[in-house]
């Protein structure tokens, strides 16, 4: 009987490019309608190699060790991801004023078509503040890094696509605002590639100087009196000399020979109270709940003892005038007369 030949192979023989003739391997060809696969090739085991089949049948081999079999090669593309973020940030107000506080809210949407991938919020101020962050659930953010500018920020692990999350956040408009802006700029970014830069918004919040009080004290009274005066009598007047009302304004008189013997007369609206120190030294407390308006002025009678003459030869009295509003100018609050016994002119 004779062999019958053995019937045509689909394989094709294609050798590597190394001039190594001995290095050679078959490979099935590519459909033919992958054109981006025309030829594949790859260097393989020596021909008529017979290895064992359960090297030739392992799906986990990617060069199969028997020339049985041809090289195969896969390739795993990986799929394309776009998490598109936008950004949007706004204040309750646009002006403040100082002591107040400016609050933001601030917006963060993936608007996919994936989820974002290690997803960071960042938030900038233009000034040296310290904000109170409050975030979203999920979102972690990092203590404030402070020097001429603050910044926050706050990041979490996945945003997923047509998610929306807030960031509430507060300043407080202190001294070292007033009279000027304070700018928060806020951005988002991940690793997932975004395919439209519009992830960085601000919005800016004028701070406004607050209105002050201005009070000021001054005493009318002798500078010297003889040395058979048994009193000395003052008036104190207390004076409001800017625009702002004065809230809860208040007035205390002390001095060398202030006692609980000393008189005081105030003016309608205001109370005072005596507080004694020692046994011959006290100091008058005034207050009144009435507004000090501008321009408005507080007149005190003051009366004490000039006998006995204290050690140092001259009563001396001592006002300071208060209030619960900013004050302008607190160097004129306080004034103090020397009234010298048995001549003489000291007063400041």
């Amino acid at each position: 009987m004779r062999p019958r030949p053995l019937p045509a192979t689909p394989w094709r023989r294609c050798t590597d490019t190394d001039n190594n003739a001995a290095n050679f391997a078959t490979a099935a060809p590519a459909p033919r309608n992958a054109a981006s696969a025309a030829r594949l090739c790859s260097g393989g085991g020596q021909p008529n190699a017979d290895f064992p089949g359960t090297a030739r049948n392992d799906a986990n081999t990617p060069t199969r060790l028997s020339d049985h079999d041809p090289t195969a090669v896969l390739l795993r593309m990986r799929k394309h991801v776009n998490a598109d973020l936008g950004m949007a940030v706004a204040a309750a107000r646009a002006q403040v004023t100082e002591g107040e506080r400016i609050d933001f809210s601030v917006d963060v949407e993936n608007r996919g078509p994936d989820s974002a991938a290690f997803a960071a919020v960042a938030l900038a101020f233009d000034a040296a503040v310290s904000p109170r962050v409050t975030a979203a659930p999920g979102w972690i953010c990092q203590p404030p890094q402070t020097g001429t500018q603050t910044v926050v920020t706050c990041t979490m692990a996945s945003l997923a696509a047509g998610n929306a999350q807030n960031f509430s956040v507060q300043v407080e408009a202190g001294a070292a605002l007033a009279g000027r802006t304070l700018t928060l700029a806020a951005s988002a970014a991940s690793q997932t590639p975004d395919p439209h830069d519009t992830d960085a918004v601000s919005v800016t919040v004028q701070a406004r100087p607050q209105a002050r009080s201005d009070l000021a004290v001054r005493f009318d009274g002798p500078t010297s009196l003889p040395t058979t005066a048994f009193n000395a009598t003052y008036r104190v007047l207390v004076s409001h000399v800017v625009a702002a009302p004065a809230q809860r304004p208040s007035l205390v008189i002390a001095g060398n020979t202030v006692s609980a013997l000393s008189q005081l007369v105030p003016p309608q609206g205001w109370q005072c109270d005596t507080q004694a120190q020692a046994l011959r030294s006290a100091r008058f407390v005034c207050s009144t709940t009435t507004v000090l308006l501008p321009g408005a002025q507080a007149a005190f009678q003051l009366t004490v003892a000039a006998k006995p003459i204290p050690a140092e030869g001259a009563v001396r009295v001592q006002a300071t005038a208060t209030s619960s509003s900013q004050e302008a100018t607190p160097a004129d609050n306080t004034v103090l007369i020397v009234t010298l016994i048995g001549g003489g002119d000291r007063h400041r």
